[in-house]
C-alpha cells in the first residue's frame, strides 16, 4: 500500500509536521532543540517518524549541513500553509469566547528576566492570575530568531531590542528602554583607566559584538568613524559577551543591569560610562496581519499596563 496521509490527519501527525517546520526553520536537527525543547535523537526520531508516515525522504543531512530534498521543500510549503491556517482558526475560535484559554508563545532574549525595568514579570502574573486554564510556552532566542519565529507562526509576541531594520510584516510597539554600557575585564589595557580613558582611544581596541547587530551601540558612540573598530568575537546572546569580556581581551557592550553584578565582583568595569552609556528602546513585536488571539490581546494590555509610566495611558 502506498504510503502517504491517508484518512484523517490527527495530533500525531500534526506534531511531526510542527517538528519539521522548527527543523526547517533553525536549519537543522541541532539547532531546533532550544525551540522544541527536546533532545537531537528525539528530534530525530520524530523525523524519522514522518518520513516514514509519508514514504518519502525529506531531507539529507552530513558533512555538507542540513538540504531539504525536492519532496521536503514541497512538503514544507504544504505544511506552512497547514499549520497557518490551524493557528488562524485557534485564535478566531479563541476570540469568540469571554473566558482566556489557549495557549500563549512568547519568544524573549536570555538577560532580560534580571533587569527591573522589564514589564515581562508583572505582566506574566497578572496574565497568570486572570487566565489560569492558559498554556504559557517561553522560549529564550536572539532578536532575528524572535522576528523569523513570529513571521513564521511559531511565537504570538516577542519582546526586542529597537534593531536598525523591522521586519516588514510585524507590528512593534515601544515597552521601555534599556541602558547599555561598554565595559571591559581584569588583564584588559583600560581596566584600570576605564573612568578615565580618552574616547577616542576606544578605538584602538579589539570588540566582542552581539552578532546579529551592534551597529547602533558603536555608531552612537563614534558616529560614522565607527567602521575600523577591530570586532573580533561575536556572540549571540548577552551572557556569552560577559564571557568574553571575563578574558580582559576584549571591549563589549553589555545591559548595565547585566554588568552592574560583575561589577560589584570587581570582574567587570564600565568603561567611560558617562560617554558610553547608549539607551535601547525595548519593544513588543507581533505579527500585523494574523489574527489576534484573546489571550494575546489580554498579554499585550498588561505589558502596556506595566510598561506605562505612572499617569500615562498604557497601548493595547
Amino acid at each position: 500500500m502506498a504510503k502517504g496521509f491517508h484518512g484523517r490527519i490527527g495530533d500525531v501527525d500534526l506534531r511531526l509536521l510542527r517538528v519539521f517546520r522548527a527543523v526547517v526553520a533553525n536549519g537543522g536537527f541541532a539547532a531546533a532543540q532550544v525551540e522544541l525543547n527536546v533532545g537531537r535523537s528525539t528530534i530525530s526520531k520524530h523525523m524519522a517518524d514522518l518520513e516514514d508516515r509519508l514514504g518519502l525522504t525529506l531531507c539529507r543531512r552530513g558533512r555538507a549541513g542540513f538540504e531539504l530534498t525536492e519532496h521536503g521543500a514541497a512538503l514544507h510549503a504544504h505544511a506552512e500553509q497547514l499549520l497557518k491556517s490551524l493557528d488562524d482558526f485557534r485564535a478566531q475560535v479563541s476570540g469568540l469566547h469571554t473566558d482566556l484559554v489557549g495557549e500563549l508563545r512568547i519568544g524573549l532574549m536570555d538577560h532580560m528576566v534580571g533587569d527591573p525595568a522589564t514589564p515581562v514579570v508583572p505582566a506574566l502574573t497578572r496574565l497568570a492570575a486572570r487566565a489560569p486554564a492558559v498554556t504559557l510556552n517561553l522560549s529564550i532566542l536572539a532578536p532575528d530568531a524572535v522576528e523569523a519565529a513570529l513571521l513564521d507562526n511559531r511565537l504570538h509576541v516577542g519582546v526586542l531590542p529597537e534593531r536598525e531594520r523591522r521586519q516588514p510584516g510585524l507590528t512593534y510597539r515601544p515597552l521601555y528602554a534599556e541602558d547599555c554600557c561598554l565595559y571591559c575585564g581584569p588583564g584588559h589595557p583600560l581596566f584600570e583607566r576605564a573612568a578615565d580613558a580618552p574616547v577616542e582611544s576606544l578605538l584602538e581596541h579589539a570588540y566582542a559584538s552581539l552578532s546579529y547587530s551592534e551597529s547602533q551601540h558603536l555608531a552612537a558612540l563614534f558616529g560614522t568613524g565607527w567602521a575600523p573598530v577591530s570586532i573580533t568575537a561575536t556572540a549571540r546572546q548577552i551572557e556569552a559577551i560577559a564571557f568574553l569580556l571575563l578574558t580582559g581581551r576584549y571591549l563589549g557592550f553589555l545591559p548595565r543591569h547585566v554588568g552592574a553584578g560583575w561589577e560589584r565582583d570587581g570582574r567587570l568595569r564600565a568603561v567611560r560610562p558617562d560617554a558610553t552609556t547608549i539607551s535601547t528602546g525595548m519593544l513588543a513585536a507581533t505579527h500585523a496581519t494574523r489574527p489576534d488571539t484573546a489571550v494575546l490581546r489580554a498579554f499585550l494590555a498588561e505589558l502596556g499596563t506595566a510598561s506605562a509610566p505612572k499617569g500615562a495611558p498604557a497601548f493595547t
